[in-house]
This record gives structure tokens, sequence and C-alpha cells, in this order.
């Protein structure tokens, strides 16, 4: 009877150790590396939207599609995190 609860507690845990994975961390890190990844945008494009008139204006069209996919990319992470405002405690997002 022990090694059937044994079992029987191991893969519960299992399962409650993946549904926390897959619901919960891997959203915060999704979002997390969106962050990055807009950080990573900004300074790279600094020199366009910090003097605007000054590039080409295909340029800036590239740029301003960049950072308007970056942008509705992290506002569509926001809603894959449950409980966010909890979470965002948690997380310092």
């Amino acid at each position: 009877m022990t090694v059937f609860l044994t079992v029987i507690s191991s893969v519960l845990t299992f399962i409650l150790d993946q549904l926390a994975l897959k619901l919960l961390i891997d959203p915060v890190h999704e979002f997390k590396k969106t962050v990055a990844d807009i950080a990573i945008a900004l300074i790279e494009y600094a020199n366009v939207y910090a003097n605007p008139g000054v590039a080409d204006s295909e340029i800036e069209i590239k740029v301003s599609e960049a950072l308007r996919h970056l942008s509705s990319r992290l506002n569509t992470q926001i809603y894959l995190i449950p409980c966010y405002p909890f979470v965002s405690r948690i997380f310092s997002l």
C-alpha cells in the first residue's frame, strides 16, 4: 500500500509541477524575454527616434513598425499570464 501511495504522490507532484510550469512560469519567462527585446530595440534604434527627421523615411517607418510590433507583443503577453496583478508582484514584472 505504501508503494502505491508513493507512486500516486509522485505522479501528482509531477502533474502539479508541469501545470505550474506551463501556466505560470513559461508565460512569465516569455514576458521577460519580450521586455529584454524592447530594451535592445530602444538602444539599437535610439539614433532614429531621438533625432526625428534626420534618418531616411524608410528607416523611420521600419523602426516604427519594429517598436509597434514589440509593444503589441508585450501587451498580448500580459493577457497570457493568469492573475497578472498578483503574479506581477511575485515576479516583479
